[in-house]
This record gives structure tokens, sequence and C-alpha cells, in this order.
């Protein structure tokens, strides 16, 4: 006979005391004959500490194989000998997660077996593995709910660029250029962005053997993602490229040439963001 040498967290001055005791002897006296039953724990306000004298007893049962039609003539039988309501848990069964790491983390062990720990490992690694998996939904879902603000923001900066006019920025109009820049700066950030957290997305769905660094590589998967049109791609290599010679030389503005007129950067910016939208709601859908 084997009582359990897990330290419960919880309250547990009933289960220590003399008649908490007396019950647990009790109970691994009954099914230390009891072939079918494998290793058997004592859960609930019986091993926590705030049970009534008339309480339920809940054991949870690992049956040996075979065996699983021996819940119920198991609960007759202990419920006759200790006098008590007694409820049965098959371990052999599907438990939902937290309810089965529940028993394992309050659990006391009233009758056990070598197998036991081996059989307490298999469901550790197996909740690990759901908690992985749930985390990386988790993120996959923040991945999606990241990159839909920032369509929204491209979206809302997409009217800056109709007022903006090339010839006046050329001939160095202040105002013109300071409309550009501040325009180009909301719609890049965001468009920067996307592409970064389409990378990160690709890498938890995707195979990618070689995990893109640059921005240019990122944009570059995003847009095979989002099955952008050779047009649209070779105006956003444009306005990377505008961007690149920008980025710490905002006088030059006046120098370099433009890829794109305003209206094809405002289109190249529209069909990214509807592709971007029909991506989340596909991905969405497909995580339920």
């Amino acid at each position: 006979m084997v009582i359990s040498k897990r330290e419960v967290k919880a309250a547990t001055d009933n289960v220590k005391s003399k008649e908490g005791t007396s019950l647990l002897t009790k109970i691994s006296t009954l099914l230390e004959g009891r072939e079918e039953v494998v290793f058997a724990y004592l859960f609930g306000s019986r091993s926590l500490g705030y049970s009534r004298p008339d309480s339920d007893i809940d054991l949870a049962v690992f049956f040996g194989n075979g065996a699983k039609w021996a819940r119920m003539e198991l609960e007759e039988k202990l419920s006759q000998g200790l006098r008590l309501p007694v409820q049965v848990v098959s371990l052999n069964e599907e438990l939902a997660p937290r309810f089965l790491q529940n028993i394992l983390s309050t659990g006391v062990v009233v009758k056990d077996n070598p197998s036991r720990k081996d059989w307490e490992r298999k469901i550790q690694e197996s909740e690990q593995e759901r908690e992985r998996k749930e985390m990386e939904q988790n993120y996959k879902e923040q991945l999606l709910h990241w990159m839909e603000e920032k369509v929204e923001l491209i979206l809302k900066a997409l009217p800056l660029l109709d007022g903006i006019n090339l010839e006046e920025i050329k001939r160095e109009n202040l105002e013109a250029m300071q409309a550009f820049l501040g325009a180009f700066s909301m719609l890049f950030e965001p468009l920067e962005t996307i592409a970064r957290r389409m990378t990160s997305y690709a890498r938890l769905t995707l195979d990618i053997k070689e995990e893109p660094v640059t921005l240019r590589e990122q944009m570059a998967l995003t847009m095979e993602i989002l099955k952008l049109d050779d047009e649209t791609r070779d105006r956003f290599n444009g306005i990377i490229e505008l961007r690149n010679k920008l980025a710490h030389a905002y006088w030059e503005i006046t120098k370099v040439p433009f890829p794109l007129d305003m209206k094809e950067m405002r289109e190249a910016f529209e069909r990214l963001a509807g592709k971007v939208r029909g991506f989340i709601a596909s991905e969405r859908e497909r995580l339920g």
C-alpha cells in the first residue's frame, strides 16, 4: 500500500488530520485488492482539505486493459466499504486538459504502480505540447490583428497623396516637400510593419528554408504570399528604393527620380490593403 508523497499546495488540514489519514488508509486498503485498478488519485474537496464529513469522495482511476467497464462497479463497492458516496473518474478516457491537470497537481495517490510516473510524464508532455500550440495560435491571431490595424492606417492615410504635386516638389516648394514626406512616412511605416508581421506569420505556417532578414526580402515574401501581380510588385520595389534614398537625406527629394506618380502609388497601396484584408479573413476562418 502506497500513500502519495506529493505535497498539495492548497489547504490540506483535513487530509493531514487523524481523520483524513484514516480515510486515505481505508481507500488504499480497499483498492489494494482491486487488480483492475492500476493506480488512483484522491482529488477534489477531500484532497484539498475543505470537505464536510458527508462530502463525496472523488477518485481518479487508471484501469488495466479491458477493465474500463469496472468504473460503476468500483463506485458501488467503494461506497459500500466507506459508507460514503464515491465518484470515480476514469483516467483511461479523454478528459478536459485543465481538469486532468487539476487532478495531477492536487491529487493524492491512494494506489500506486511503477507505470504511474511514465503515464504522468506522457500527460505532462502532452500538456506542454497543447500549451505550445495554444500559444502559437494566440500569437498567429495577434499577428493578424496587428496587420489589420496597419491596413486601416494605410487606408486612412491614402487620401493625403491626392493633393501632392510632384512638379512643385521639383521646384523645391517646401510645403509640397513637407506634404509628400509626411504622407509617405504615414504610409511606409505601416507597410514596413505589415511586411515584418507577415514574415513572422509565414515562419509559423510555411516551410521557409532561409528566413528573410532585410525589408526588401520581407516585402518580397509578403508580395508572394499575397499573390500581388507583377505590376504592383514593381511599384512596391520602386517605393522601397525611394524610401532607401530618402531615409536619411530628406532634402534629396528634389533630386531623386520618382519611380511612379501619386496615382500609381495610391493604386499600389490600395491593392496591397485589399489583399492583406483578404488574407486576414481567410486565415481567421482557417484558424477557427
